[in-house]
């Protein structure tokens, strides 16, 4: 994925951006926790009720004039579950639950889950580096798949992707496992729409990949990390929402040209955004809100060092970050170099920001 550079009318037209930012953040940031509070934690519809059937009173109605009166759809009871590992060669809707597993075993292959969900029941462990690991569903060595709207839960990771290429989830939720998502040594693998919450550990991990691409998911009220990112090149990240995570909501160690756009980090324990030995980041129109409670020392966006690696060459531009525990903005000393800082609304302490 190509880099976006910011050309004069470009730079323009953040500069204007970035003064409505300036009053609009909070409201917004307020506005997006509301939202994601009622995806996770539900609500009630006040549907109406059907009206009541009137019977006259001077007599008893019989079985047949009920009958006339109430329609009676017919209600089939659900499928029971399926049980063991779903071997899945080409296109498949499920029709019923999954207690166990599904494995792609082929390439060119589109599982629908139509909204059923995936369930450990605790069949041999076939999945992660060690594969010694729980999942949900199994991607490996496949190219051109697409997953949409599963529900896995109860697994050590929900969705594992491995030395894959060309995979997309989409409307997925993951929730109640260890890690929510992991994709490994793969290229091109996307995350459209889908949900980590609640996980143990991390809700999304990607490790040793290129050009992963998530868009318009959440992480929430996860252990670690709401997305995790080591040793990647060219991930993209859009209007993602990272809240109430344990640890980081963003964080990517020893990457390489990366784009943050417009995404949201909330409440999480440590810091909202953290960079460590990245180079040639771009991070646009980000907001991190009230992060680094749980530590007492958490940074909104933060810019470091690993080892004798710094952070390096970036573009940050028109970010608003306001009441974190420690810095609005942060970035390392003598090994962070290059990185250019515009326009940017940084409402409390900063170090190091120029």
């Amino acid at each position: 994925m190509q880099r976006i550079s910011m050309s004069p009318l470009a730079t323009t037209l953040s500069t204007a951006i970035g003064e409505t930012r300036r009053v609009t953040g909070l409201c917004a940031s307020i506005c997006r926790f509301a939202l994601v509070a009622v995806l996770v934690h539900g609500g009630t519809s006040p549907w109406p009720l059907p009206s009541a059937v009137a019977f006259p009173t001077s007599a008893t109605p019989s079985v047949s004039a009920v009958q006339q009166t109430v329609a009676r759809p017919q209600v089939l009871p659900p499928m029971p579950p399926l049980q063991g590992v779903l071997v899945v060669t080409s296109d498949r809707t499920l029709t019923r639950d999954i207690q166990g597993q599904i494995e792609i075993a082929a390439d060119n292959v589109t599982l629908d889950c139509n909204g059923h969900t995936i369930r450990d029941v605790g069949l041999a462990a076939t999945c992660g580096v060690s594969g010694n690991d729980s999942c949900g569903i199994k991607v490996q060595n496949h190219r051109n798949v697409t997953l949409q709207h599963c529900d896995i839960a109860g697994f050590d990771i929900g969705i594992w992707i491995s030395g894959a290429d060309t995979v997309d989830v989409e409307y997925a939720t993951a929730s109640s496992n260890a890690v929510g998502y992991r994709v490994e040594d793969s290229n091109n693998v996307s995350f459209v729409q889908s949900m980590a919450s609640r996980n143990d550990q991390e809700g999304f991990v990607v490790r040793d990949s290129v050009n992963s691409f998530f868009w318009l998911n959440t992480a929430v009220e996860n252990g670690r990390d709401g997305f995790d990112e080591n040793a990647g090149s060219g991930s993209y990240y859009l209007r993602n929402d990272s809240v109430y995570n344990g640890v980081n909501g963003f964080e990517l160690d020893d990457g390489a040209t990366p784009t943050y756009w417009e995404n949201w980090a909330f409440g999480n324990g440590q810091h909202g955004i953290s960079l460590d030995a990245v180079r040639n980041a771009v991070l646009y129109g980000t907001e991190t809100v009230a992060n680094g409670f749980d530590t007492g020392d958490g940074d909104g966006l933060r810019l470091d060092d690993e080892g004798a690696q710094g952070t390096t060459d970036c573009e940050v531009t028109d970010n608003y970050s306001a009441g974190n525990a420690n810095n609005d903005a942060h970035q390392c000393g003598s090994l962070c170099t290059g990185n250019v800082f515009t326009n940017n609304w940084f409402v409390g302490n900063t170090n190091n920001i120029p």
